[in-house]
């Protein structure tokens, strides 16, 4: 459960660095970022993250990973147009 989510918070990275033709390490910041923000919502479940954990059985064990991972690549994507002058 923990790699979908890693995996979802990655999808603006990788898809960055396709678009871009970049290699996928050359965009670390993102990874890093990407990494942080899932481990950082999945530990501290603000929100949604914390409704879908309360939930029983194997669907909030996974919910809630997916909707970290969901999460971080939001903010990931906010932090790349921040970064690159697009919310500017």
């Amino acid at each position: 459960d923990e790699v979908a989510g890693q995996w979802i918070a990655l999808l603006p990275v990788s898809v960055g660095a396709m678009h871009s033709g970049a290699g996928f390490w050359a965009l670390w910041p993102g990874v890093l970022t990407a990494f942080v923000m899932f481990r950082l919502f999945d530990i501290w479940k603000p929100g949604p993250v914390g409704w879908a954990d309360r939930k029983t059985g194997p669907v909030g064990v996974m919910l809630d990973d997916l909707i970290a991972g969901l999460l971080a690549a939001i903010v990931v994507m906010a932090a790349a147009a921040f970064s690159h002058g697009v919310l500017m």
